[in-house]
């Protein structure tokens, strides 16, 4: 891994960052990571949070400084390749989680959840531990008002010797709280995942692979989980608006060649 680069190339969508490169070297970065010191955010994007970006200027402050932005959702892979960016590709936190235990397993690195509700965090450990021989948990925890419980969690949390973090606060909530408090917890790599221990630990079932492999999973999530239409009535707008900067790019790029 090269000294000099701190963080992968990336590619803005509409003023945020995400990696530039394929799931193999994400996960090569995310592997040297957990043998460092400094603490690193890896956050998994999808439209909403781009969406979310335009009007929080926070939030779009805490994508900006995040170590890795990783694609999830097809409409953002999309985005980025209307950009002319071929290397990009689709990691979203229920595919990026059981990598990243694979990691951890063969590296000695203990792994700790926290978020959920209803013991999903605890089901989605169980079930990570079957997965994945020799994988360390070294904690979980559903905190009820993570706001007012920070200290006590930041504590559990360093002294679990926890290497890896994965945090399900749901968007934007669980960002915000990685970037202020990752820190304190003593955790090399902090990883925001919303609802992937749901997927996890069997309580939602999953898209069909096909259903995945055609870019339609968050129709199908739609079908099953109709409150979410209230979260994707931004996408047609985030397409708009992804093929009006796709545009302007291109035509740039030919004025310059001219």
């Amino acid at each position: 891994m090269p000294e000099a680069a701190p963080r992968p190339a990336r590619v803005a969508v509409l003023g945020v960052p995400l990696a530039d490169c394929g799931r193999g070297l994400a996960l090569a970065w995310i592997r040297g990571w957990l043998h460092g010191r400094e603490p690193r955010a890896v956050f998994t994007v999808n439209p909403e949070f781009v969406m979310a970006a335009r009007s929080d200027p926070e939030f779009a402050k805490t994508l900006a400084n995040a170590d890795l932005n990783l694609v999830d959702g097809a409409g953002l892979l999309a985005a980025a390749r209307l950009c002319g960016r071929q290397r990009p590709q689709r990691l979203p936190g229920v595919d990026l989680i059981p990598e990243l235990c694979r990691i951890c397993a063969a590296g000695g690195h203990p792994v700790y959840l926290l978020g959920g509700r209803s013991g999903a965090a605890a089901q989605a450990a169980a079930n990570l531990l079957r997965d994945h021989p020799g994988l360390t948990i070294a904690g979980t925890a559903e905190p009820d008002d993570p706001a007012e419980q920070t200290a006590a969690i930041c504590l559990a949390v360093r002294e679990s010797g926890a290497h890896l973090l994965l945090v399900a606060f749901g968007t934007p909530r669980q960002e915000m709280w990685i970037s202020t408090h990752m820190a304190k917890t003593g955790a090399r790599v902090v990883v925001g995942v919303g609802g992937s221990f749901d997927l996890i630990s069997g309580r939602i079932r999953r898209a069909p692979r096909l259903v995945r492999r055609i870019g339609m999973e968050w129709l199908y999530r739609l079908v099953r989980e109709p409150w979410r239409w209230r979260r994707q009535r931004v996408l047609p707008r985030f397409a708009l608006l992804a093929l009006g900067q796709a545009l302007r790019q291109r035509l740039g790029a030919g004025r310059a060649i001219q």
